[in-house]
């Protein structure tokens, strides 16, 4: 047996899916197998914020369409993520008695089973949260049991008490429930809770050996960059700065004095970060716009902007991980994903930003796909994690609907769907 899992990232420049056939295999995971995905520039979405749904509802249909027909199959339900300053990491500790009926005497022994980690689990969970957030996600770094810390997994333990350390992840309810609302617009079901979007990410790209290591990954995406830390196997902390790539474009604009599309145009055709890359003498022809001339500059110039910019981010989000995440030696890998993971010479300038020669642009795992690897490519990373987070969730009863026969599919739509039958 065989189902489909679908993996959308909601960007602010660009909208992703990813279909996967997930068959059942001997070995204790299941085998995964992309089979289509697509990409179109978003709509309605602002710094990671949906401000238009139908605008934003609109491209997830049409990117989710241009998959389908890549893949030969039909979607009805997707797993998606939320990212951006929508997103807020907490750490906690929960506690309980191993032990449930005897949970007050010191001196009995038990033996720790799932009931009890459940337990912990839920006592970590157990406090007030900012108003107006959800939690959507909690990870369980690490048990101890009477003690002994550092446990993985504490079943089959004996002891008196259990303790776990939980990393909580909330989300804007507000934002969790536009974003439910464009997947519905759009005629498909939102499988189970949103992730968290570097979380996600960080299954596709990461190593067991980098999560063990201590190692980072940093999302630079459109409107927002997030990045997430992980240590000793599990992730620490998480956050967000309320700025991404299209700054870098805006100052582009600005200095050249050109219209946004042109800039990132500029950006994409000849951006590069770091000014001791090869080839920067190239001529770059500026566009004229309202009668101005156009100007003739070198790939140098264009360089000089767009570094200064990623040097700030880049150090920005430095700071803020030597300040909260408690990490003090960084023995794995710097890894970058996203859009802008994608521009020339980022590695480099991050490698001097950071001080050690261990970055890479983060690849995603081989998932069996010949005809075209594209879906490895850095802002794969979110869309293909998502498929690997719920590679074991099989379809649930409200996915058997099909879209054509949803109670909210005006006349038109079932006038399109009985021609497209009828012919």
């Amino acid at each position: 047996m065989s189902h489909i899992v679908v993996g959308l990232d909601i960007g602010t420049s660009f909208i992703r899916a990813v279909i996967a056939k997930v068959s059942e295999a001997q070995s204790d995971k299941p085998e995964i197998e992309v089979i289509g995905f697509a990409k179109k520039p978003s709509q309605g979405v602002r710094n990671g914020n949906i401000v238009n749904l139908d605008a934003a509802a609109s491209v997830i249909k049409s990117t989710i369409d241009a998959a389908e027909q890549e893949a030969g199959e039909e979607v009805v339900s997707v797993f998606t993520a939320i990212g951006g300053s929508q997103t807020e990491s907490i750490l906690s500790t929960g506690s309980c008695g191993i032990d449930k009926k005897n949970r007050n005497n010191k001196n009995f022994l038990a033996q720790v089973d799932a009931d009890a980690k459940r337990r912990a689990v839920e006592q970590a969970t157990k406090q007030l949260f900012p108003l107006g957030k959800e939690l959507i996600q909690i990870i369980a770094r690490q048990y101890s049991v009477d003690g002994i810390s550092e446990i993985k997994d504490p079943i089959g333990f004996q002891g008196v008490r259990l303790e776990v350390e939980t990393l909580l992840i909330t989300a804007s309810v507000t934002a969790i429930e536009n974003i439910r609302e464009c997947v519905t617009r759009a005629q498909y079901f939102l499988e189970n809770k949103m992730s968290c979007k570097v979380l996600a990410a960080s299954e596709s790209v990461l190593v067991s050996e980098e999560k063990d290591l201590g190692s980072i990954v940093i999302d630079l995406g459109g409107g927002t960059t997030d990045y997430m830390v992980w240590t000793n196997g599990a992730p620490v902390y998480s956050s967000s700065i309320n700025i991404g790539q299209s700054i870098v474009t805006s100052d582009i604009a600005t200095v050249k004095g050109v219209p946004f599309n042109i800039a990132e145009k500029i950006k994409l055709e000849y951006g590069c970060c770091y000014m001791n890359m090869d080839d920067l003498k190239e001529e770059v022809i500026i566009p004229g716009v309202g009668g101005k001339a156009p100007e003739l500059t070198s790939r140098q110039e264009i360089c000089a902007i767009m570094e200064a910019r990623m040097r700030e981010l880049m150090g920005m989000v430095k700071k803020d991980v030597i300040k909260n995440s408690g990490i003090k030696c960084l023995r794995g890998s710097i890894v970058l994903i996203g859009g802008g993971a994608l521009m020339e010479g980022v590695a480099e300038m991050t490698q001097e930003v950071w001080q050690t020669s261990s970055v890479r642009v983060g690849c995603v795992r081989s998932l069996g796909f010949t005809k075209d690897d594209s879906y490895r490519d850095p802002d794969f990373a979110t869309a293909c994690g998502l498929v690997l987070l719920n590679r074991e969730a099989g379809n649930t009863e409200k996915t058997r609907y099909k879209k054509a026969s949803s109670e909210d599919s005006g006349i038109f739509d079932k006038a399109k769907g009985f021609l497209k039958k009828f012919f």
